[in-house]
């Protein structure tokens, strides 16, 4: 029964989450006195984003994203088992080493500070 949970999670949560986002992004315009975007509007930027060119600038950037991803699934995925919590701590810390170890990859100066960022 706890698989279904995670199996759940993942199915889910990149829709549960985008609403969330659009009606986050939606009552902050409001309380500024904005219209604001439309709830859906998280669905059209990733539609638009995944219609544009896909450049790398090393490789190795491909590995460490698809590392960040597996290991967010896999630690949440764990988390919604009823798996070990510490396991699931050091599942997200690997995630996020390897989102900045990706920054880091690049040659970019913009991308060595988001990777300071993310580290501090």
């Amino acid at each position: 029964m706890n698989y279904l949970y995670a199996i759940a999670f993942i199915v889910l949560a990149p829709f549960v989450g985008g609403l969330i986002a659009g009606i986050d992004r939606r009552i902050t315009a409001r309380m500024q006195g904005r219209v604001g975007p439309p709830v859906l509007q998280p669905f059209y930027d990733l539609g638009k984003l995944l219609e544009k060119e896909h450049v790398v600038v090393a490789l190795s950037q491909n590995y460490f994203v698809l590392g960040y991803l597996v290991f967010n699934l896999f630690a949440a995925a764990l988390f919604f088992a009823g798996g070990d919590l510490l396991l699931v701590v050091f599942a997200f810390t690997l995630a996020d080493v390897l989102l900045v170890l990706g920054a880091y990859a690049a040659t970019s100066p913009y991308s060595f500070i988001g990777a300071e960022r993310e580290l501090v």
